[in-house]
């Protein structure tokens, strides 16, 4: 051990020498508290998920004598604010230079799925070359306990709270959009070369945050009206109103380089000469002028991201497909690659599969099924050889319904890459809807093997459990995605279907409140209903239904969630008209995805209750005799002919569905909550049936 490094309430940094490979480290410890060495556990698996060099390397996670140690590259050079404070306010071209790398490595973070929660001038370092390094990755994603800062810090509450954007202080999560406020008031700091009044950390300055102009923070005036712009749009008071993302800031940050870099061209002369005449003579009196290395800005040539590193930037955006804005970021950054590269077979195939995505999240807009084709149709006809042009063909003509199609146009990309996550993911989602199960099993099998950190192909697995009546094996599969993802939506909205399949309403409620912490979703909000119904409280499933519904939270374009609101106001007194509007508006769109999909019983199904539920009886009867010629077998397409039987006063026949349902594993608990089997609930045939499953 060579010395302490800094220290905070909860750890502290000591420098050491790795003997055994010889190099310097930085040793982060705990002591025996089991909350505090699982807060260094998870910050140990943060950073080591991080790819980008601007973040510190992990070398190795020990425990020794009852303390946990976190064995980290060791970083030599000056902190922002020990520059700050010794030199006072940076030049223009330094802040930007620096402010290029720390916004592309945060960018690369979000693009994963990080935000780091703590950006202050004491967590970003510059080396002697002027590489930007970004400390202390402890309260990313979550508010961490462990806190370690410099031994001259400021370790008050004030100090800690200084460059928290103003939602945190109201108790939100730590998200992307804060990380730009905070970036915002270092950059606003470094320009100035003193805080805001926003980075104090005093009761005035915090209610000033929460409470004060909703526009961002504004640099005398004389500054480059660029640079006032950025830091402008990146401390704006709600989230919101920010810049839409890090990528955002990458691009304005590139331009306003380039920008300067003309400029001085311009303003270059003879005159400049003596100057650097007169730098190069001091650097050689040694012993009585230190010269600093400056920080240089990156040239001109070496500015924004590569093509290449932008598609990378796409699809971990794609990765968080359930996030709200994830998949539209992807457009927008696939839609600036192909401005400059118009025939870029991977940027256009990937730009398919995103229109797929807004189509199956909650947009459900047929244009988006239009678009993804032609993108898909380009990527192909621009290299026939790549698999991900072919996946992304397949993605088009499985959500347009020619599933035959697209299995073999999968089956082609993966003879091309048999690793094509696209492709697998695509072969199994057939194979499922159409329970080819034993076929679907031997895809995610291969899936995981190759890509055992994709939630997925987890989440797959878990609907396929879910469809053969393992509900045990369902909720193992959605909980490991939750586990891969935590900060992902889908697997919070499958377990909490699992669970209350289990009749596990309260932990299912548990499940879904920790989701709509992530962010607003049609899914959860859908969800929350369906469990909010089964506990036979109608009113608030109802709200639950009609945020599913509405343009600012949910998908006002999904036929199921108008299918449960109607279910919900059925039971509500004085809601009766509006319930069947809901359910015209859900048959409506079922019938119009019937002539664009054929052989789905699911929807089939559907389609028959919703028009029993309006009384219309011979199209009920008709649509639920195609969904069991598909799928005589499937508990769920038998339980909704039990209730189309019912409701078309078909007592016996409905009895008859009910006890094939049971045989094939579907719960007798949610029959119970069920209001349009009340009737049948009492029929002495029921308790018979109900006696033959115990």
């Amino acid at each position: 051990m060579d010395g302490e490094l800094g220290q905070g309430g909860f750890g502290r940094v000591l420098a050491a020498w790795d003997e055994r490979l010889g190099r310097d480290v930085a040793i982060k410890f705990v002591d025996g508290d089991p909350r505090r060495q699982q807060s260094l556990r998870v910050e140990a698996q943060r950073l080591a998920e991080q790819r980008h060099p601007a973040f510190v390397r992990v070398f190795a996670l020990e425990e020794s004598m009852g303390q946990l140690g976190l064995v980290m590259e060791r970083v030599h050079g000056k902190t922002l604010s020990q520059l700050l404070q010794d030199s006072g306010a940076m030049p223009l071209a330094q802040v930007l230079g620096y402010g290029l790398q720390a916004a592309r490595a945060l960018a690369d973070a979000h693009a994963s799925g990080w935000a780091h929660g703590d950006l202050k001038p004491d967590n970003l370092m510059l080396t002697g070359d002027g590489t930007l390094r970004i400390l202390d990755f402890g309260a990313a994603a979550t508010l961490d306990p462990l806190e370690t800062s410099s031994l001259s810090a400021d370790t008050t509450p004030a100090g800690t709270l200084a460059y928290l954007p103003p939602e945190r202080l109201l108790g939100m999560r730590v998200a992307a959009s804060g990380d730009l406020y905070s970036l915002g008031l270092v950059f606003h700091e470094s320009l100035l070369g003193h805080r805001h009044s926003h980075a104090h950390g005093g009761w005035e300055s915090m209610h000033e945050r929460l409470y004060g102009d909703r526009k961002g923070l504004l640099l005398p005036t004389g500054f480059d009206e660029g640079v006032r712009n950025l830091i402008e749009g990146m401390t704006r008071r709600r989230p919101q109103d920010r810049l839409p993302s890090m990528l955002e800031v990458v691009d304005q940050l590139t331009e306003l380089h380039r920008r300067l870099a003309r400029n001085k061209g311009r303003r270059r002369s003879w005159r400049n000469k003596p100057a650097l005449t007169a730098l190069v003579s001091l650097c050689l009196l040694g012993g009585y002028v230190a010269c600093l290395p400056l920080v240089q800005a990156p040239s001109t040539a070496d500015v924004g991201p590569t093509p290449t590193e932008k598609l990378n930037a796409a699809e971990r955006r794609i990765d968080s497909f359930d996030q709200p804005g994830a998949v539209a970021d992807a457009a927008r950054i696939l839609d600036g690659v192909l401005a400059t590269k118009p025939g870029y077979a991977p940027a256009l195939a990937l730009r398919a599969i995103t229109d797929c995505l807004r189509y199956a999240g909650d947009e459900r807009d047929a244009t988006w099924l239009d678009r993804a084709k032609e993108a898909s149709l380009l990527a192909v006809r621009a290299d026939p050889q790549l698999a991900l042009a072919q996946a992304a063909l397949g993605w088009s003509e499985e959500y347009q319904g020619r599933k035959d199609v697209a299995e073999t146009i999968y089956r082609r990309a993966l003879m091309l890459d048999p690793n094509d996550r696209y492709a697998l993911l695509g072969l199994a989602r057939i194979y499922v809807a159409e329970r080819r199960q034993d076929e679907a099993a031997n895809v995610l099998q291969d899936a995981l093997k190759r890509h055992p950190r994709e939630r997925w192909f987890s989440d797959m697995s878990g609907t396929l459990a879910y469809q053969r009546g393992d509900l045990v094996g369902a909720e193992k599969a959605f909980r490991r995605s939750i586990e891969v993802k935590p900060d992902g939506i889908q697997g919070y909205v499958n377990l909490s279907g699992v669970l209350l399949k289990q009749d596990r309403k309260d932990e299912a409620l548990t499940v879904l409140q920790r989701g709509m912490r992530v962010g607003p979703n049609a899914r959860l909000y859908g969800n929350l209903g369906t469990v909010l119904f089964a506990l036979g409280r109608y009113s608030e499933a109802a709200e639950a239904f009609e945020q599913a519904l509405s343009a600012s939270k949910g998908s006002p374009n999904d036929y199921l969630k108008w299918a449960n609101l109607g279910d919900s106001l059925r039971w509500v007194p004085g809601r009766k008209a509006q319930a069947e509007r809901a359910y015209s508006r859900a048959g409506q769109m079922v019938e119009e995805q019937l002539q664009r999909v054929t052989g789905d019983a699911t929807l089939l199904s559907r389609a028959a209750l919703y028009a029993a539920r309006l009384g219309k009886s011979t199209q009920a009867q008709r649509r639920i005799l195609e969904a069991l010629a598909l799928a005589p077998e499937d508990a769920e397409v038998l339980f909704r002919a039990t209730l189309v039987s019912e409701l078309s006063g078909k007592r016996e026949a409905a009895l008859d569905y009910l006890r094939r349902s049971f045989a094939r594993g579907f719960p007798p608990h949610m029959i119970a909550s069920e209001p349009d089997l009340i009737s049948l609930r009492r029929d002495e045939k029921y308790h018979h049936i109900l006696n033959e499953e115990n």
